[in-house]
């Protein structure tokens, strides 16, 4: 199965790991988060459809508003059952998404931490600076709360 852990109940993977999981007993499988449009699949209890290009301008662009909205669903599920983010390819969209989520819940504090966890960080220059940005921002947040003494 092509899907790899990232952190407790959170995994990502490529279309065949979706396709994989969603032939389990709904009972068991996990909740998919997917990046993609070549599923097909609607919106539902366990699947949310955010299909998202692949394209350095028009991917972060689109994806940064339905950020909110990605993190509820991981959260809301993960505390149950495993969630699986998957892109086609599950380089670049499904492991941005899934740092950025790990960033927002403070269960990592930095990409080189996401390294260990994953074998790649995504090649699109555009989830890149998406990156990049949140790491900065998470760090400036991380930094305010220790000068305030609140860490």
């Amino acid at each position: 199965m092509s899907e790899t852990p990232i952190a407790r109940n959170l995994f990502v993977g490529e279309k065949a790991a979706c396709d994989l999981r969603r032939a389990e007993d709904p009972a068991r499988r996990p909740a998919i988060v997917h990046l993609d449009d070549m599923c097909g699949v609607k919106d539902g209890p366990l699947d949310l459809f955010v299909p998202i290009p692949d394209d350095e301008n028009d991917g972060p662009a689109m994806l940064e508003p339905l950020l909110p909205y990605i993190f509820t669903f991981i959260d809301a599920n993960r505390a149950n059952r495993p969630v699986l983010v998957h892109c086609t390819a599950g380089a670049s969209r499904s492991p941005t998404v899934a740092l950025l989520f790990l960033l927002h819940v403070d269960e990592i504090e930095a990409v080189s931490d996401f390294r260990a966890r994953h074998p790649g960080i995504p090649t699109n220059p555009g989830f890149k600076g998406m990156l990049f940005n949140a790491e900065n921002a998470a760090w400036d947040a991380r930094k305010k709360k220790a000068w305030k003494g609140e860490d």
